[in-house]
C-alpha cells in the first residue's frame, strides 16, 4: 500500500503515527459518529426548513459536518493533553469523519427536504384551475405518499395537537427510503469497481479530502495539536472569512455596524446593450473556501474551470450578435448556445473516456469476479469485486422493479436510471479532480422527452418519471460515496469497517432528519411564515412540468442532441490533446464543469493565480508553505458558518450562508 498524503497532498511523506498506541476501535468511532450524525440530522431540517433558512449541508465540504467534526478534533486535542489513554487515534478519527461527512446531504435536499413535499404537493395543490386530478392523479400509486386528506392538510397548516400521523407516512417513507438505499448501494458498487483505478493507478487529487485527512493526523508525542493545527498561517487564513462573517452578522443585528463584504458585484449591470447583454446574469464574487480549494488543484484543472466558464459567457455574446435565441427549446439556432446540452454531452464523453482509460483495470476486476483470478487482490476493498458486481446487477434489477411498480415501463425505467447513474458517475469524477459539486446538466425526464416525445412515452410513464424526478436533482451523496473510498488508502483504516459505518450513518441521517422535519411541519405547518417556501414547493416543479407536457404534447427535439454531440466532441478533443501534448493547458474536466461556476469562477481564478505565483516564485517548497493558509480559508469559512447556524437556535439571526446570497 502506498503512503498516505502529506501536508502538500503528495504521497511521498511519512505516514505519521497512524494508530499510535493502540488499534482503532470500531465501536468507539461508531458511537461518536452516531452521536454527531444524530445532532446534524436533527439540526439540518431545523435550521434549513424553519429556523434560519441556510444550507448547512452544502456546499461541499458540508458546513455542518465540518463544523462538528472540527469540534471533535479540538476536544480530542484536550484529551491528548490531559487524558491521553482516552484520546482517539488517527484511524478512529478517520472513521468518524467518513461516517459524518458522506451522508449529511441526505438530511437536506438529497432526501428529506425534497422527498416530503414531493409526496404531498401534487395532491394538495391540485385544483379545478390546474386540472391535475383529471390529468395524472389516476396514474399516481396510492403508496407514493399520504392520501388521508387530514394528514395532508395538517402538513401544511399544522396539526391541532402537533402529532405526526405516522400511520399515513410510515409505509410510503419505507418504500421511498428503499429506493434511496438502492440507488446509493448501486453507486457504491460502481465506486468499488473503479476505486483502485482512481485512487492508486491514476492517483486523483480528491481535493476535498486533503484538509480532513490532515486534521486527523497524529501529533508528535506529548503534543495535543498536530503540525497543521499549530501552524499560524492556518489560523490567519481562517480569520479572514470568520471576521467577514462576524461583521456581516453584527450588521444584520445592528444595522449601524459596518460590514465587510469581500466582493460581490453584478458584472452584467455594466453590459446593458446588445450584443454584450448576451452574457446574461454574471456575478463577480469571492468565496474564501473556493479560493482554498482551487489552490489545492492542479493548475490546469483550476485554470480550465474558470476559463471555460468565461467561454460560456462569450458564447452568449456571440449568439446575441448573430440573433440566435438562447431558448431552452426549439431549433439549433433558437437554443444556442445550449450550455446545459453541451455539459450533458461532455458528461457522456467523460464517462466514456474514464471507462476506456480503466479498461485494463476492469479486465482484471472481471477476471477476479468471474474466475477468482489469484493474481488480483481485492482484500483491501470495501467489498470483494464479486460482491460488488453481483450487487450492481441485483441492485439495478431492484431499481427497475421499483420503477415498474411505480408505473414506468421497463425500457423507460432502464433509460431513466441509466441516465441518472451516468450523471452521478460523471459528477463524481469531476469532484474527484476539481473538488466542487457539478450540477446535473439535464434531468433524465427532459432527455427522454427530447429523444422520443411525450406521445411515445404516454401519461403513465411521464407521471412516474415526474414522481421520481426529485431523486435525480442532487448527486452530492453519490459523489460523497465515490470520494470516501479514498479515505482508507490515506488513513490506513479498514475499508470494510468504513463502509459499514458509512451505511449506518446514511440510515441515521435519513431517519432522524425525516422525523424532525415532519415534527416541525405538523407542529407549525408548511405554510407558516418562517417555513422556507422554496423547499415546501419543491414538490411542485416536476408536476408543473408534467402538466405542461400533458396539456401540450411535445414531439422529439433532435436539436438538443446536436449540442450534446458538440459537447461530447469538444471534451473528446480536449482529452486527446492533453494526452498528445504536454504543453496543452486545458483539462477536459474544466470544460465539463465550467457551467457550474456561476458563483465561484472568480474564486477559482484567484486560487489558480495564487498557485501559479507561489510555484514560480518559490517552487514546490513555497507552494507547500502557503498550503496551511489556504486550508485556513476553507476551515474558517465552514466552521464560521456552522457556528452561526448553531447560534440561530438561540434566536441569534446573524450571518447566514447560501451560495449566491449574503443574508
Amino acid at each position: 500500500m502506498a503512503k498516505p498524503e502529506s501536508l502538500s497532498g503528495a504521497v511521498d511523506a511519512p505516514a505519521g503515527r497512524a494508530g499510535a498506541g493502540r488499534p482503532a476501535s470500531l465501536w468507539r468511532a461508531a458511537l461518536v459518529g452516531a452521536a454527531l450524525v444524530a445532532v446534524i440530522g436533527w439540526l439540518t431540517p431545523t435550521v434549513e426548513c424553519f429556523n434560519w433558512t441556510v444550507d448547512i449541508t452544502g456546499p461541499p465540504p458540508s458546513i455542518a459536518a465540518t463544523f462538528f467534526f472540527f469540534l471533535v478534533i479540538l476536544a480530542n486535542a484536550l484529551l491528548r493533553r490531559f487524558r491521553p489513554r482516552q484520546a482517539f487515534v488517527q484511524g478512529e478519527l478517520a472513521l468518524i469523519m467518513a461516517m459524518v461527512l458522506v451522508g449529511s446531504p441526505l438530511a437536506s435536499n438529497v432526501f428529506t427536504q425534497f422527498l416530503l413535499p414531493n409526496m404531498v404537493d401534487p395532491i394538495y395543490y391540485a385544483s379545478e384551475a390546474n386540472g391535475w386530478k383529471t390529468q395524472f392523479h389516476r396514474f399516481l400509486p396510492a403508496w407514493m405518499g399520504p392520501r388521508d386528506p387530514k394528514a395532508i392538510r395538517d402538513f401544511f397548516y399544522g396539526a391541532p395537537d402537533g402529532r405526526v400521523p405516522w400511520e399515513a407516512w410510515i409505509g410510503p417513507l419505507l418504500i421511498w427510503g428503499g429506493l434511496m438505499v438502492a440507488v446509493g448501494f448501486v453507486f457504491f458498487c460502481i465506486s468499488v469497481l473503479f476505486r483502485r483505478q482512481w485512487v492508486e493507478n491514476e492517483r486523483l487529487a480528491f481535493p476535498l479530502l486533503i484538509l480532513p485527512l490532515e486534521l486527523v493526523r497524529e501529533p508528535e508525542p506529548g503534543r495535543g495539536f498536530n503540525a497543521l493545527l499549530r501552524n499560524r498561517l492556518l489560523w490567519i487564513g481562517a480569520a479572514i472569512p470568520f471576521i467577514c462573517q462576524l461583521t456581516n452578522g453584527l450588521h444584520k443585528m445592528y444595522p449601524s455596524f459596518p460590514r465587510l463584504i469581500l466582493l460581490r458585484y453584478w458584472l452584467n449591470a455594466l453590459l446593458p446593450d446588445p450584443p454584450w447583454n448576451g452574457v446574461g446574469w454574471w456575478e463577480l464574487s469571492l468565496y474564501p473556501f473556493l479560493v482554498g480549494i482551487a489552490y489545492l488543484l492542479s493548475a490546469e484543472v483550476s485554470f480550465s474551470c474558470w476559463f471555460f466558464y468565461l467561454m460560456t459567457k462569450a458564447q452568449g455574446v456571440v449568439g446575441r450578435s448573430l440573433g440566435w435565441g438562447g431558448l431552452a427549446d426549439g431549433s439549433v439556432t433558437e437554443r444556442f448556445p445550449a450550455i446545459d446540452g453541451q455539459s450533458a454531452g461532455a458528461c457522456i464523453a467523460l464517462v466514456g473516456m474514464v471507462a476506456w482509460s480503466a479498461r485494463s483495470h476492469l479486465k482484471r476486476v472481471f477476471g477476479k469476479a468471474f474466475r477468482g483470478d489469484p493474481a488480483v487482490d481485492d482484500s483491501d476493498e470495501p467489498v470483494s469485486y464479486r460482491f460488488a458486481l453481483a450487487g450492481l446487477i441485483l441492485g439495478s434489477a431492484f431499481l427497475l422493479g421499483w420503477a415498474w411498480r411505480a408505473g414506468l415501463g421497463l425500457p423507460a425505467a432502464a433509460a431513466f436510471y441509466a441516465i441518472n447513474l451516468l450523471w452521478g458517475f460523471a459528477i463524481s469524477r469531476m469532484r474527484a479532480e476539481a473538488g466542487i459539486l457539478a450540477a446535473v446538466p439535464i434531468s433524465p425526464n427532459k432527455v427522454m422527452v427530447d429523444a422520443v416525445g411525450t406521445t411515445v412515452l404516454g401519461p403513465q410513464n411521464l407521471t412516474a418519471m415526474a414522481a421520481m424526478k426529485w431523486n435525480t436533482l442532487d448527486q452530492s451523496v453519490l459523489s460523497d460515496i465515490g470520494e470516501s473510498l479514498r479515505i482508507p488508502f490515506a488513513a490506513r483504516i479498514r475499508a470494510r469497517q468504513m463502509a459499514l459505518l458509512i451505511g449506518l450513518g446514511c440510515l441515521l441521517y435519513m431517519s432522524i432528519s425525516v422525523g424532525q422535519a415532519l415534527s416541525l411541519y405538523y407542529r407549525y405547518g408548511a405554510h407558516h411564515a418562517s417555513a422556507d417556501q422554496w423547499r415546501v414547493q419543491s414538490g411542485l416543479w416536476a408536476f408543473q412540468e408534467l402538466s405542461a407536457w400533458l396539456t401540450f404534447s411535445r414531439k422529439p427535439e433532435p436539436a438538443g442532441f446536436v449540442y450534446m454531440a458538440a459537447g461530447a466532441g469538444v471534451l473528446t478533443f480536449l482529452g486527446w490533446m492533453r494526452l498528445r501534448f504536454d504543453w496543452w493547458p486545458f483539462h477536459p474536466v474544466g470544460y465539463a464543469i465550467g457551467n457550474t461556476l456561476q458563483y465561484g469562477w472568480f474564486s477559482f481564478f484567484l486560487g489558480w493565480l495564487m498557485k501559479v505565483v507561489a510555484v514560480r516564485a518559490g517552487g514546490l517548497r513555497f507552494y507547500r508553505a502557503v498550503l496551511p493558509f489556504c486550508f485556513g480559508l476553507i476551515l474558517g469559512d465552514m466552521v464560521g458558518n456552522g457556528l452561526w447556524a448553531v447560534l440561530s437556535l438561540a434566536g441569534v439571526r446573524g450571518f447566514a450562508f447560501n451560495m449566491g446570497t449574503w443574508q
